[in-house]
Order: structure tokens, then C-alpha cells, then sequence
């Protein structure tokens, strides 16, 4: 008997516990904050990881094919920066077009229509054994994941209440990451097979095809996987659906705390579009003409004040970071494939970092020089994929540590500390003279710059209000990729000026990153708009 009045008491107070007052016209951090965190967000988390994947793997799985596929392609260090570059120019192109149709249409329907599409066409490209050919569908790749990466981190941010939302950048730091560790293991796994499958001379796949055909699944997978997920009840409640937002709202609270959702303690939310000074009943009614229009005004409201300045660095600080950790994180297959050449050679002989390039671009001067019967493909031992993974795992260790410690440090303070590091330990390349020095040092820029890109990220979705985010996201991302465009184009050649210029090129521009996030305002906390 006492033991059922114990259980009584503790299932009412377990009861009394949540809170079950009543709320009418609450605003969105009321409403979210009332869904509590649990299952849902976990499920979501779910569903954006082979989002992030996708677009991580678009990126990245040019510079791990060079080695394999170098017979078949027949690539030059240009062409090896120009393969690189092409998908960020992509990217570029629909970021812009992503934001915009994102915040008029929805964060959900972008990712699930282009994600899809983008995993089709790595299907295309990975049968692809000319240059011209694989430089257009990649570029179309980077045109097609661009548009709902501008999308993903406003969608997850938006599902989580101003106590949780600033780890979200570096949550989906923490998946891009898991794609980065995924990718040299894959390569692993598929490059040492000895593939020869032939339909007459029209396709020929041989290992690195195979690897390519892989990349496509976390495409295909994440847009069917968004096709059931829920809108943003954030932006559901900017366009005025407030009903819609409220059922949303429901089903997060009920799957998180396993209660019918009739229990969900908001009745109503506050009218945000008559709040903002917007007449809904026109804009439902307005032309398609009229429709674009608006939708012009509110692209072009981002570059006026009082957004001006907070842009302008946004953009400049995300161009730097984002050129210092992919032009090293996409050149280094490439840096580790010369060191495995080097250490093949001369297995019992030490070299620096830059003394092993010069001895793999003499190397590749002499065989330019001489008429070669038939090309081989040098083999790739087990030390090329650990390297890789090493690396790639650093900078999800990274992302980890970020998500502990961002609400203790801010983000400001955490992104300054990112680009002394990550600034000192790129330049600090030169200098290596071991290879276990050259992978600690790879590993700290990594890790330290991967921090960096999310965390301005994080404060420009904290900076700017709810019908100019994804906007603003897809701006700066573009920033950061155009740096990764830049720096990927000019590292070859750099390169054949000299060992120090392309490691003090990467270097400079982080450290210049880290010097401008301190004129931007703290964001810590903050309420979204």
C-alpha cells in the first residue's frame, strides 16, 4: 500500500512538473521552448545527416579519385585545382537562388527536391572519363547542393529553442565531418578492387567510377527522407500559417515527451506577419508578377542598413576562413598520395614536407620527358587512407569539443582562438620535417578551421531576422566558397613558384579572419527575429 501511494505521488509529481499553463498568442521561443527536447530532434538529426553528407561528399570525392583514376583522365596539377574548384562555383551560382526559394517556399521542399537531384547526378558524372564532362556535371553537382545547404542550418536551427540553437552550426559541423571521415574509408574500401566492367565503349567503370557511384547514395537517401519531415514551424509562422505551425508544433511535443498532443500547452501563436506590418490577405491574393517582386525587394533589403556593414564582414571573414581550410583540405589527398610516392621510393630516407614536393615534381618532369608505353596506376598503400581518416576524424573531435564548451567561451571569442590556431598551424607546414608532424599540424588546421566556418555561420543566424536568413546564409556561404574556389585555383601554381608561398597564402588568410570577427556584435543568447 505505501509503495502505491509512492507511485501515485511520484506520477503526479512527475505530472505537476511540466509545465501545462496554458498559453495564447505565445510567440516562436515561447512555443518551441513549450516541445521540450527529445526524440523528434533526434530524428531530425537523423534525417540531416545524410543531407550534410551529400554535400560534403559533392566536395571532397574530386581529390581522392586523382591518384586512381590518373591513366583515365589523364590530369594535370591544373586540371587536379581546376576539379576541385568547379563544385564551390557551382555552389556559388544557387546559393543566392536557394535562399530565395527557400524562404518563400520552405526550407523542406528545397531539400527534398535538390537533394534528390543531386544524388541523380553523381549516377551521370561517375561513368564520366573525360575532363570536359566531369568538370560540367560537377559543377552542376556544386549548382545542385547549393541551393538547400542554404537551407539545412536554418531548417535545424529553427526546430530548437535559443538555449540549444548555437549548437546547431556545430552540429552540422559534426556531420560534415562524419561525411569527411566516411569518404577516406570508402575509398579504402572500394580502390584496391580490381574493377574492369564494360557496356562496348560506351561505359567503362573501374574502381574510381565505382567510388563515385557510392557518393550518390546520402543524396538519393536524404531528399526521401525530408519528404516526410515536417516545414519549419519557424517559417510556417513568417508566411502566416499559423495553424499549420501549431500542428507542427503538436507533433514535436508529443513524439519528445510521448503525450497526445491535444496536451501541447500553447493554444495560439502571435500573428507574425500582422506583427511585421505585412497584409497577408494580399499577399495570398498578389500576382505571380507581384509575388517576384516582393520576393526582389526582400533580396535586396539584406545590402541596406542597417545590415550593410554586418554583411560585408560576414562575407569577408567567411571568404578567408572558408579559403584556408579547403584549399589544404582538398589538396592534401593529394600532399599525402606525394608523401606515400616519396616514402615508396625511399623507404629508408626522411624529408621534409616541402623537400618530398620538389622531389615529386622532379619526378614528374622526367617521366613528362620520356615517351612512356603504357600508364600505370600507382598503388596506394593502407598509410594514405589513415592518414586521411586521422585528419578527418580532428576535425570531428573539433566539432565536439565546440558544441561543449560554445556557450562557456561565445562564439566570438571561440572563432578568434579557431584562427590563431588554425592560421600557426598552416603555416607552420613549412617547417614540418617528419610525417607525423606534418599530420598533427594537418590535423590542428583542420579541426581549429572547421570550428571557424560554423561558428560564423552560427552568428549570422543569429544577426539576421527570420525573411532574410537563409538569404544571408546562402550570401555568406557563397563568400566561403568563392575563397575555396580562389584558393584552390592559385594553390597549383603557387605551388610551382616555391614550397612557402601557397602555406603562407593559407595561413594569411585565416589570421585576417580571425582580426574581423572581433567588429562584429556578440550574438550569444540572443532571441531569433
Amino acid at each position: 500500500m505505501r509503495k502505491l501511494k509512492s507511485s501515485v505521488y511520484t506520477i503526479e509529481n512527475n505530472t505537476k512538473s511540466r509545465d501545462t499553463q496554458i498559453e495564447h498568442n505565445a510567440d516562436f521561443e515561447t512555443a518551441i521552448a513549450k516541445t521540450e527536447f527529445g526524440k523528434f530532434h533526434f530524428l531530425l538529426y537523423f534525417v540531416s545527416l545524410p543531407a550534410a553528407i551529400t554535400t560534403q561528399f559533392e566536395v571532397t570525392n574530386m581529390s581522392y579519385i586523382f591518384a586512381p583514376a590518373h591513366c583515365d583522365l589523364e590530369l594535370s596539377l591544373e586540371n587536379k585545382g581546376q576539379l576541385n574548384a568547379i563544385t564551390y562555383l557551382g555552389i556559388c551560382s544557387s546559393a543566392f537562388l536557394g535562399g530565395f526559394l527557400s524562404d518563400k517556399f520552405g526550407r523542406r521542399r528545397v531539400c527534398t527536391i535538390l537533394y534528390t537531384m543531386a544524388g541523380i547526378n553523381v549516377l551521370f558524372y561517375s561513368t564520366s572519363r573525360a575532363y570536359p564532362t566531369l568538370l560540367v556535371l560537377k559543377y552542376i553537382g556544386g549548382f545542385l547542393v547549393g541551393g538547400p545547404y542554404s537551407a539545412l542550418l536554418p531548417y535545424l536551427s529553427e526546430f530548437h529553442d535559443k538555449t540549444r540553437r548555437g549548437k546547431m552550426t556545430y552540429v552540422m559541423g559534426f556531420f560534415h565531418a562524419i561525411g569527411n571521415v566516411i569518404l577516406p574509408i570508402l575509398a579504402w574500401a572500394v580502390f584496391p578492387i580490381d574493377v574492369d566492367f564494360r557496356v562496348g565503349n560506351l561505359i567503362v567503370i573501374h574502381s574510381w567510377n565505382l567510388f563515385l557511384l557510392c557518393c550518390g547514395i546520402p543524396g538519393l537517401l536524404g531528399g526521401l527522407m525530408f519528404y516526410f519531415m515536417p516545414e519549419s514551424p519557424k517559417f510556417l509562422m513568417t508566411a502566416g500559417k499559423n495553424e499549420e505551425a501549431i500542428k507542427v508544433f503538436q507533433t514535436i511535443y508529443s513524439i519528445n515527451t510521448g503525450l497526445p498532443k491535444e496536451n501541447y500547452p500553447v493554444q495560439s501563436l502571435v500573428d507574425e506577419v500582422k506583427a511585421n506590418g505585412a497584409v497577408n490577405e494580399i499577399q495570398r491574393k498578389e500576382s505571380k508578377l507581384q509575388t517576384f517582386k516582393r520576393g526582389l525587394q526582400l533580396m535586396l533589403s539584406v545590402f541596406k542598413p542597417p545590415y550593410t556593414i554586418k554583411l560585408f564582414l560576414g562575407l569577408t571573414i567567411q571568404f578567408g576562413i572558408m579559403c584556408g581550410l579547403n584549399t589544404l583540405r582538398l589538396w592534401l589527398p593529394e600532399l599525402y598520395a606525394t608523401i606515400n610516392e616519396y616514402q615508396t621510393t625511399n623507404p629508408n630516407s626522411s624529408a621534409s614536407l616541402c623537400e618530398m614536393l620538389e622531389f615529386s615534381a622532379y619526378i614528374k618532369s622526367e617521366n613528362n620527358s620520356t615517351v612512356e608505353e603504357k600508364c600505370i596506376v600507382g598503388q596506394l598503400n593502407d598509410v594514405f587512407y589513415i592518414r586521411n581518416v586521422i585528419v578527418a576524424v580532428s576535425a570531428m573531435m573539433g566539432s565536439v569539443v565546440a558544441v561543449i564548451i560554445i556557450n562557456r567561451v561565445g562564439k566570438k571569442n571561440l572563432f578568434v582562438l579557431c584562427g590563431i590556431c588554425g592560421g600557426l598551424s598552416g603555416f607552420s607546414l613549412y617547417y614540418a620535417n617528419t610525417v607525423p608532424m606534418i599530420v598533427v599540424l594537418s590535423s590542428i588546421n583542420q579541426s581549429f578551421t572547421s570550428v571557424g566556418t560554423l561558428t560564423i555561420l552560427g552568428i549570422t543566424v543569429d544577426i539576421f531576422p527570420t525573411q532574410l536568413r537563409t538569404m544571408t546564409v546562402a550570401l555568406i556561404s557563397s563568400s566561403g566558397r568563392i575563397g575555396a574556389m580562389f584558393g584552390n585555383i592559385i594553390f597549383p601554381y603557387l605551388l610551382n613558384e616555391g614550397c612557402l608561398p601557397p602555406f603562407l597564402f593559407i595561413s594569411a588568410a585565416i589570421f585576417a579572419s580571425a582580426v574581423l570577427v572581433v567588429f562584429l556584435p556578440k550574438t550569444d543568447m540572443k532571441s531569433l527575429e
